[in-house]
């Protein structure tokens, strides 16, 4: 994704997360549509395996889990991404869909907000832009 759509997608109300290294590395960042719709969620290949991208979504959690919001959040998911989701609590809304030249599943994921208690790590510099 170039910058300038991401540009345009701040403009559009995204929330975007963004987790740096300590020499300013992009290690990670993670975009949110409409507070509820998981759009990006990437982790540099050379820090997966390492609980960031949980991290980073539980960032995302403690900044728009709100007494406003109703707990409901959709991705859709690449192919080799559906084992990450299901292990943050997604679950398949429906099977593998073509569309537009994209293969992806759509999942969704539905908290409590009565039982969510957790705050983010600060194991990297989480910044929001």
């Amino acid at each position: 994704m170039s910058e300038q759509a991401i540009q345009q997608n701040l403009q559009d109300g995204f929330l975007y997360l963004v987790i740096d290294g300590p020499d300013q590395q992009l290690i990670a960042t993670a975009g949110l549509r409409d507070r509820s719709h998981l759009y990006h969620l990437f982790v540099h290949e050379n820090f997966g395996k390492q609980g960031i991208a949980r991290q980073l979504w539980q960032a995302i959690l403690h900044e728009t889990l709100t007494s406003e919001h109703n707990g409901e959040f959709t991705v859709n998911s690449a192919l080799h991404a559906e084992g990450l989701y299901r292990k943050l609590g997604f679950a398949r809304t429906e099977g593998i869909r073509h569309r537009h030249g994209m293969v992806d599943i759509p999942m969704k994921l539905t908290i409590d907000l009565r039982q969510w208690r957790t705050e983010p790590s600060d194991t990297h510099q989480l910044t929001s832009i």
